[in-house]
This record gives C-alpha cells, structure tokens and sequence, in this order.
C-alpha cells in the first residue's frame, strides 16, 4: 500500500530572492547579446532566454517597440537608422517575488559604432559652422 507525503516547498526569503535574481540577471546579460558586440551597437538579433538560475528564475520580456525588437529577441532593422534607441524590460519571477530589469538598446543597421556616430556628427556641425563663416 503506498504512502502519501506531504513535503513543503522552502519558502524563499528575500534576501534568498535578491541573490538568486543578482545570478539570474548576470547569466542573463552573459548571453543576451547573441552576437552583437555591446548593447549600443545592435545589428543582429538578440538571445532572450525565458528562463535562468537553473530554471529557479522565469522571464518575460516587453519591448518599448516590438516592431523593432520583438519580445522574443527578434532585431528588425529594417525602416530604423542608426542610434535608433528601444527598450526591453524583463520581469524576472522566481516563488512569490518578481524584480523588473530593464536593458536599454541602440540599434545600428550600418554596424557603425555610437563613437562613430558622434564623430561623425561633429564633424558635420564643424563643417557647418567653418561654411557659415
């Protein structure tokens, strides 16, 4: 005849869920840049993972342009130009706590860089400037 246990699950403090968030969120940006080389220079689509800390930690994730980024970490650059910023948000969930994380982005379909960027704008305005003259 078998037996019925009840075990309880060990409830998570919150210092317990700030650790585990603290891994969730470094494990998270380690591979959340596919291949791009920096989150102000994106010009290939990004890695979201949906879950991390050994699966301890759920995420979802909100795009400020979907249309952009995708919440699945689809990157569309087509229609965009350089230094075109969005925003993604994840919600890290783990027990009954959750923390919002948010990774600001820089789209670059040229793959310029953003110093390239501003010194190409200097460049311009100084050119400007000495025309004006």
């Amino acid at each position: 005849m078998p037996i019925a246990l009840d075990i309880a699950e060990e409830e998570l403090t919150a210092e317990g869920a700030a650790e585990l968030f603290a891994a969730a969120q470094k494990e998270i940006q380690s591979v959340m840049l596919g291949e791009n080389l920096s989150f102000k220079t994106i010009c290939s689509d990004l890695t979201l993972p949906m879950s991390a800390a050994r699966g301890l930690v759920q995420v979802f994730w909100v795009s400020s342009d979907p249309q952009l980024v995708s919440e699945e970490g689809r990157v569309f650059l087509s229609g965009c130009s350089d230094g075109t910023e969005v925003c993604l948000q994840g919600t890290l969930w783990a027990a009954n706590h959750s923390l919002e994380m948010e990774v600001p982005l820089v789209l670059m379909p040229s793959g310029a860089s953003r110093k390239d960027l501003l010194v190409s704008a200097a460049n311009k305005a100084a050119s400007m400037l000495s025309a004006g003259r």
